[in-house]
């Protein structure tokens, strides 16, 4: 201000003979790194820095004292600077959050990569093992998994801070994988029960043999319900409420999208890894222990990570989960330190009076709400109502997709070390096809807006997935009755050359699908969890996230396993798992226009 001041000839103290006041008086004292304050008021308030505040002082006290002919030097170099602002401007105070999340969700996301293919690997091409075991294994294995779960996580986060309740889970998941990696020789030819299975199929119907196969290879069934658990729980849960937690909406915006390129290098590195080892010529059961080990390291990395930046931020993470966020003396220590990483021995700003018994009370006024009744608050929130649809919808459209594209990958590569070495190869695409599109988020993000981001999934589903589900249904059709009405109007849709076409067309939606749903969906979804209280972003995001995509899933899996019973085949269900799929995803669009009106509407307020 004084600068200023003497640029254009004036007093920092007396205006026109008068004084110019308190505010001129504030401005002579000592003050707060103008960078630092500035840039956290930006972030945690939506909305940019007058001039006066950017040039160097408080914003109030510039405007109030400085006259009109002094206003135009003030503010020249500013308006000039502004439409220079780039992603990596903003990008420039939050490398201390962006770097240590990014790496957590690195390992997170490498482990997920692993023993999601393995999980794939081992129920597909186990004996009297196929695609249709999955719809069966997602009712009667995830589903009941992720309501227990959602139990357990309701009763820990009221009891633990969420550190704690980090390694708790994440150190669980990764306990479970590498002893599976011990007991994986003696599976086949000890733990499981062959003889009752083949007694089984010859007295129930053929459409029951995924039922039937889940009971035989019991043990690669468990691993296939942690393993979905671990995508939804450590990731969904767990990574994105931490994130939650530590970001605001405006550093949301500009890390969410970048989060994912550590999980896209991670992804690539995981399918390199399946590649490569399928490619030595390594058999599968030696495969399998190193592909545990590696799990067992990038859990230790993500928790020592997490451990991190929980010591730097212990005002936020070493509190219950149950507890807001924001508290008035966070928002203080904020102010001050602007972007960087508190310390957890920073409670309070210097010079700050010392909390009174009766705001260390008040926290222990607060009624707490049983799971039943959080639950019934918070459906009432059109958002998450919207969201609960998102995620059902998501779930239904991606169990029907991905039973069709996992079953004609089986045809095509029926053992498991070509069937683990294919999954590498779409797990690297994944990953590539991500980075682009992470690339290209933010720039969707900001200047199209949340709606367009968030229909990018879904509308490409519409399209790209019922075409691959009814040409696989036509693929099917033609192959079982060449004499058909459709045989004869096309016959070379039956060939194995069309069906290879038609599982590179299933893949490469695939692909697609979940690069955009890491890249797109989920930060479009996580942001809209930002605005929410602290009620909803703990118990209904677990609602949601976990449950909530798990019933989605189920739902289609239901599905699938009702036709498969009736009609013994999955390839005589497709056309009506086509018209299905279609419904959902049209119902996944129209909530998400509507999800959209409220984000735009509480942006525009904001």
């Amino acid at each position: 201000a004084a600068a200023a001041a003497a640029q254009t000839g004036h007093s920092a103290e007396v205006h026109g003979g008068r004084f110019a006041g308190p505010a001129a008086r504030r401005r002579a004292m000592p003050q707060p790194a103008p960078d630092a304050l500035g840039r956290a008021r930006r972030l945690r308030r939506g909305r940019a820095a007058p001039p006066a505040a950017a040039a160097g002082g408080s914003g109030s006290g510039a405007d109030d004292t400085q006259p009109s002919s002094s206003a135009e030097p003030v503010a020249t170099p500013d308006a000039s600077q502004k439409p220079n602002k780039n992603l990596l401007a903003e990008l420039s105070g939050m490398w201390g959050k962006f770097i240590p999340l990014s790496c957590c969700f690195f390992f997170l996301a490498f482990a997920n990569t692993i023993v999601d293919n393995t999980k794939d690997t081992l129920v597909i091409t186990a004996l009297g093992g196929g695609a249709d075991v999955i719809p069966f294994l997602t009712v009667y294995g995830v589903l009941p998994a992720s309501v227990v779960f959602l139990v357990v996580f309701a009763y820990l986060s009221s009891r633990m801070s969420r550190e704690k309740l980090f390694y708790t889970i994440v150190g669980s998941f990764t306990a479970f994988f590498a002893a599976f990696a011990f007991v994986y020789p003696y599976t086949a030819t000890v733990l499981h029960p062959h003889g009752f299975a083949d007694y089984l199929l010859t007295v129930l119907p053929a459409g029951f043999s995924g039922l039937i196969a889940v009971v035989r290879n019991w043990t690669y069934s468990l691993f296939y319900v942690m393993a979905e658990l671990w995508g939804d729980v450590c990731i969904s849960l767990l990574f994105w409420g931490m994130a939650n937690e530590l970001c605001s909406i405006r550093e949301a915006e500009v890390l969410y999208p970048l989060f994912g390129v550590g999980a896209n290098l991670s992804v690539m590195l995981a399918g390199y890894e399946l590649r490569h080892l399928s490619s030595a010529g390594v058999e599968w059961s030696s495969q399998l222990s190193i592909l545990m080990a590696s799990v067992l390291v990038a859990g230790v990395g993500a928790m020592a990570l997490h451990r991190y930046v929980s010591t730097r931020q212990a005002c936020r993470l070493q509190t219950p989960v149950k507890v807001p966020a924001t508290t008035a003396r966070l928002e203080e220590v904020e102010e001050a330190a602007g972007d960087a990483l508190i310390p957890a021995e920073t409670t309070k700003p210097a010079g700050s009076e010392p909390a009174t018994a009766g705001d260390e009370e008040e926290p222990k006024e607060k009624e707490k709400l049983s799971l039943k009744d959080s639950l019934a608050v918070l459906a009432q929130k059109v958002e998450l109502r919207c969201l609960a649809v998102l995620a059902v919808g998501q779930g239904i459209a991606y169990a029907l997709l991905q039973v069709s594209v996992k079953g004609h990958l089986h045809m095509m590569f029926p053992n498991p070390e070509d069937f683990s070495r294919v999954m590498g190869d779409i797990s690297s695409a994944t990953g590539a096809c991500t980075a682009l599109l992470m690339v290209l988020s933010p720039i969707i993000f900001t200047r199209m807006g949340w709606r367009v981001a968030a229909l990018v999934t879904p509308m490409f589903m519409m399209w790209c997935g019922a075409a691959f589900l009814l040409l696989s249904a036509g693929w099917h059709a033609v192959h079982a009755d060449p004499a058909g009405w459709l045989g004869r109007a096309v016959p070379a849709l039956g060939s194995m050359e069309m069906l290879g076409y038609i599982t590179a067309l299933g893949a490469a939606g695939y692909i697609f699908l979940r690069a955009a749903k890491f890249a797109l969906f989920k930060p479009a979804e996580e942001m809209v969890y930002i605005g929410l209280d602290s009620e909803s972003r703990t118990k209904g995001k677990a609602a949601i996230d976990v449950v909530g995509a798990q019933f989605g899933k189920s739902g289609g899996s239901m599905l699938q396993q009702g036709l498969l019973i009736l009609l013994g085949s999955l390839s005589g269900a497709l056309p009506a798992i086509v018209v299905v799929y279609c419904f959902v995803v049209r119902n996944w669009i129209g909530a998400t226009h509507t999800l959209a009106d409220v984000v735009e509407s509480e942006k525009g307020e904001e």
